[in-house]
């Protein structure tokens, strides 16, 4: 009888050692995948690790408007991320489609929401440039952007919009956008807008709006 239980006792560490080390090699894949510079220990502890798995799992590759319906149904059904959503995005939507501008500047990347909703109204050769300063957050925004089939007319640039907007015209050739979208942060708004119409010879026409933001409906 000792003699069983000494087995059953070895049987259960053996068991208990096999788990942790199974246990261990799903942490380790699960980081490795994970889109953080932080290397979280598993995705589902980023919202926005959580929301690229989403468009991967829900979303057709190359289609667009399957990866807005994938973020807007995972933000409405699962949990909140700030990106336009589809209110908003309807908005959005007709602002483009009525300016139906060749050259856009996005100041605030985020997950790529905005950029694919943009970009999959207007034709190829818009330059489309988007800025992230968040270096997670521009990590998912090229997944989901080339989830969308969208990486090769979307340009991401990672960096603060204050050091980037002076250097544009140097990097891209370009010396005014057609079409700014204002999706950073709040306080930047008034400063980047300021630069874009020193260095960038950008003007304000009220008729035909070249610049919009998420707080056109707040």
């Amino acid at each position: 009888i000792l003699v069983l239980v000494l087995v059953l006792i070895l049987v259960l560490v053996w068991v208990l050692v096999l788990l942790l080390v199974l246990l261990l090699l799903l942490v380790l894949v699960l980081s490795s995948v994970c889109c953080c510079s932080q290397r979280c220990w598993s995705c589902w502890v980023c919202t926005f690790c959580r929301l690229l798995q989403a468009v991967c799992i829900n979303a057709v590759r190359g289609n667009p408007d399957s990866v807005i319906a994938a973020i807007d149904h995972f933000c409405q059904n699962q949990e909140w991320a700030m990106n336009v959503g589809d209110e908003k995005g309807a908005i959005l939507d007709s602002v483009v489609m009525e300016t139906s501008p060749s050259t856009v500047l996005e100041l605030g990347t985020y997950c790529g929401y905005s950029a694919v909703r943009i970009m999959r109204l207007l034709p190829p050769a818009t330059r489309f440039i988007t800025l992230e300063m968040n270096p997670d957050y521009a990590a998912v925004a090229r997944q989901v952007i080339q989830h969308a089939g969208l990486q090769d007319k979307v340009c991401l640039v990672e960096g603060k919009s204050a050091d980037l907007i002076p250097k544009m015209a140097d990097m891209f050739g370009i010396r005014t956008f057609d079409f700014v979208f204002f999706d950073h942060w709040k306080d930047c708004y008034l400063p980047d807008i300021r630069l874009l119409e020193e260095l960038l010879s950008f003007t304000w026409n009220f008729e035909n709006p070249q610049c919009v933001s998420t707080e056109i409906t707040r």
